[in-house]
């Protein structure tokens, strides 16, 4: 399944303080999460003042779709910044869909109970790679 992946690289430059950066990263992030389905996050920790980079993921079966949204998002983030006074200074994004992926439709799904890794017992050993059980060693 594609998850496409929008980074936007911000330039501050009324930011007198970190104060200032965070009110209109955080306002951005929230303008965009509320509008559209996609998570996003700060990524460089406040750098320096008058700049953030944000990273911004969604996911869809339809490459297509991604396409459209990500071209949407940041039409929306260029409104936006403006309004907050801010500006993009470079917006790039990206497909992430490995090879494995393809590969790993093919493998059965492990059982996973809450987010819980599964319990080993030392008769079993699993093996990372696969997460299937290993008949134990001597047999």
């Amino acid at each position: 399944m594609p998850v496409a992946v929008l980074t936007l690289e911000l330039r501050i430059e009324h930011a007198r303080s970190l104060k200032d950066r965070r009110q209109v990263v955080r306002s951005l992030k929230e303008q965009l999460a509320h509008g559209f389905n996609i998570s996003i996050a700060e990524l460089d920790g406040a750098v320096t003042w008058q700049s953030a980079t944000l990273g911004i993921a969604a996911i869809s079966a339809s490459r297509d779709y991604l396409a459209g949204q990500m071209q949407t998002l940041e039409a929306a983030a260029l409104r936006m910044t403006g309004e907050l006074g801010a500006e993009i200074a470079d917006a790039w994004w990206e497909y992430l869909e490995s090879e494995s992926a393809a590969e790993s439709d093919s493998l059965p799904a492990a059982p996973s109970s809450a987010g819980q890794p599964p319990e080993q017992s030392p008769e079993e050993p699993q093996d990372s790679a696969i997460g299937q059980p290993q008949p134990p060693a001597g047999s």
